[in-house]
């Protein structure tokens, strides 16, 4: 009897502790310190991303008209709450990103791909000026914006102080299964009053999605969904070829292995040919994505 309990004391402890010790990946970073400084900056690519497609949309709500509000950037942004990477170095740049006024003619969407991982927790920084709005709205869409829901959202809204606080938000894939391994996931924030004046802001920083990585079976299926892209030749020397079965716009971009981005173009053509002589040797991927962010391929490639 003893020896049965003592275990199943141990299965316990070994089991909380293997939970304990597991670390989230990290999928998607924003910490804006390269961000343009000008007004009205739109489609801010995440500055890491491990599958591309990341990147930041400010949208005018329908029937809003041509007053909309605008993105620009925020100095000083935070430096301290949830920053990776040692992006927020002594003396470096230090820039956040601002929802502008009216507020209530604007929509910020964040792409938010999934392919390849789930349970995902969505992190950000975020302030309010003292006259800007004193609520954010969250919501989520499965489908690239078509449709919106809260149902696997562990909070849908927030009351923003003028202190730079940290919010943690789960997007919980058992209650939404789609939230999971999914090229299409957007995340939508939209602000509550006073959010019709010429004053008053949102702010945010250091905006992270982490996850954690699916089964071989689950990456297979990615894979599955992935074959129209093709990528020639491989290992390359000088140039490669990305290959689809269709025209249409479309975004690529490189990353090495350990996730930075080194190379990124638009093109609409079939046959993309891309020039490579620059690159280190070793492996990278290259990541197609649609016009609204939508991961379309992740092609693995060597180069020489």
């Amino acid at each position: 009897m003893k020896k049965n309990l003592l275990f199943f004391l141990l299965s316990v402890l070994l089991g909380t502790a293997g939970r304990i010790s597991a670390t989230p990946i990290l999928i998607h970073y924003w910490h804006f310190n390269n961000i343009d400084t000008g007004v009205h900056v739109n489609n801010l690519v995440a500055d890491y991303s491990t599958i591309g497609g990341a990147k930041i949309v400010n949208v005018a709500v329908p029937g809003a008209g041509a007053d909309t509000g605008y993105v620009d950037s925020y100095a000083p942004g935070d430096t301290l709450l949830n920053v990776r990477m040692s992006a927020d170095p002594v003396g470096g740049p230090h820039y956040g990103m601002r929802l502008r006024n009216p507020n209530d003619s604007m929509e910020c969407r964040w792409y938010i791909p999934s392919a390849g991982y789930k349970n995902l927790m969505l992190k950000f920084v975020t302030q309010k000026s003292n006259n800007g709005p004193s609520t954010q709205n969250f919501q989520y869409s499965t489908d690239s914006g078509s449709t919106w829901k809260t149902t696997g959202l562990s909070m849908t809204s927030y009351q923003p102080t003028t202190a730079w606080t940290l919010v943690t938000i789960n997007m919980n894939s058992a209650t939404d299964t789609l939230i999971k391994n999914n090229p299409k996931l957007v995340f939508r924030i939209t602000l509550g009053t006073p959010n019709t004046g010429t004053s008053g802001n949102n702010r945010f920083d250091n905006i992270t999605v982490e996850g954690d990585t699916l089964t071989t079976t689950a990456v297979n299926e990615i894979a599955a969904t992935t074959v129209q892209y093709s990528l020639y030749p491989n290992p390359a020397n000088t140039n490669i070829v990305i290959s689809g079965e269709a025209t249409g716009n479309k975004a690529i971009a490189i990353y090495n292995a350990v996730g930075q981005l080194v190379y990124n173009t638009k093109d609409s053509s079939k046959n993309v040919n891309i020039d490579i002589t620059s690159l280190s040797a070793g492996t990278y991927y290259a990541v197609v994505t649609d016009n609204k962010g939508s991961q379309l391929a992740k092609l693995q490639f060597v180069k020489k």
